[in-house]
């Protein structure tokens, strides 16, 4: 009884600081990829906290004006995208432009400790 009060202690101890940087977790190599085929609707992508997950597209892609997405970081490498979310997000939209077609990618970001790591695979109809 003894062992089960102090582990409730210990999570409840006042002052402790609880928000702190979420260390990233780096992407690993896959053998494959979930594939979503590109539409006009928006792309949901759904991040797990802590860790790298890449997108790839079909094209060369950019950011399209916007601010950054909180706590996440977003890498460009050509076709490939990796996004590193260090916190939690719900309903962020951004969008990409691919640099041969002038096509736009739209997708609705969130993050959390339930999301994927598993890289996406964007295909053309």
């Amino acid at each position: 009884m003894l062992l089960a009060t102090s582990l409730l202690c210990v999570g409840s101890w006042p002052g402790r600081a609880l928000a702190q940087p979420v260390p990233i977790v780096p992407m690993e190599d896959w053998v494959g990829a979930d594939e979503v085929v590109v539409t006009d609707a928006a792309i949901e992508l759904h991040l797990r906290v802590g860790h790298e997950r890449p997108v790839i597209f079909p094209e060369p892609v950019g950011l399209l004006n916007r601010p950054p997405l909180p706590d996440t970081g977003v890498t460009i490498d050509g076709d490939v995208v990796l996004f590193a979310s260090g916190g939690a997000l719900q309903g962020e939209t951004v969008v990409f432009v691919g640099d041969t077609t002038a096509r736009r990618y739209r997708f609705e970001v969130s993050a959390s400790a339930y999301g994927s790591r598993v890289p996406l695979r964007l295909r053309l109809p």
